[in-house]
């Protein structure tokens, strides 16, 4: 007497209308960053490099001489991505030097803007009390401007 053989999960008989390309899954996180990791921690660790880099091919030695505010919207644009990312420790240094580069260059919106990244940081490193003082500069300074 043979024994039957196991039924295998490879070989359960599928229904016409279903098939394994069918499940589908729903995600309930909206946090998923679909950037390939290598791709963006490359981007976001060497896009200053770039820019320096592109300064001295054009001739000129120091990016910041040539165009403070431009360099300050993409420290503060990388701040931004690094918030989102949750990596609010790599954030931290962008929006200082961001925010000091718009002081120098009198820009009151950027600083401001600079005042709510900042914000948004100290809320996600569970620091509230500096979280709600960047936010009241920031309200401050956009009521002084739009005066």
């Amino acid at each position: 007497m043979t024994a039957a053989p196991a039924p295998d999960d490879d070989n359960v008989p599928q229904s016409e209308t279903e098939s394994l390309d069918s499940v589908l899954v729903e995600f309930s996180d909206t946090d998923i960053d679909f950037t390939p990791r290598p791709i963006r921690d490359t981007v976001l660790r060497h896009l200053p490099v770039w820019l320096r880099e592109a300064a001295e091919r054009r001739g000129r030695a120091d990016p910041k001489l040539l165009n403070p505010i431009a360099l300050a919207d993409c420290l503060l644009e990388q701040a931004r991505v690094l918030v989102g990312l949750r990596r609010y420790a790599e954030a931290v240094p962008k929006l200082a030097e961001a925010e000091q580069l718009y002081q120098q260059a009198g820009t009151p919106a950027g600083v401001a803007d600079c005042y709510h990244v900042a914000a948004q940081t100290h809320a996600g490193l569970g620091e509230p009390d500096k979280a709600f003082d960047y936010l009241r500069r920031e309200e401050d300074l956009r009521r002084r401007f739009a005066a």
